[in-house]
């Protein structure tokens, strides 16, 4: 998709904002400029499904995730490890 996008062959992709920087940062793309919609299309939430005997587990698993949360660790760990995705791409990345 990202290819026929930036041949012109589509009008647009649609893919989460991480896996296009991922894609679109490759030595493939160097010679096309992408562009991010300011409006988000849609959004997803993360779950965890675990059995109904597992409720004292699943109390702690929300305990720690409030904590991490909270604490601003999430933050720092996207940051970590997440590359910054800027769209439109300005510079290539070299690996």
């Amino acid at each position: 998709m990202a290819l026929m996008l930036g041949k012109g062959r589509c009008d647009f992709a649609y893919m989460s904002q991480e896996n296009a920087w991922a894609i679109m940062s490759g030595p493939e793309f160097y010679e096309y400029t992408f562009y991010q919609s300011p409006k988000a299309i849609s959004f997803v939430n993360l779950g965890f499904v675990m059995g109904k005997d597992l409720h004292l587990e699943k109390a702690k698993i929300n305990e720690q995730i409030a904590i991490f949360i909270n604490s601003g660790a999430l933050d720092m760990s996207i940051r970590k490890h997440l590359k910054a995705s800027i769209f439109p791409k300005q510079t290539c990345e070299k690996k």
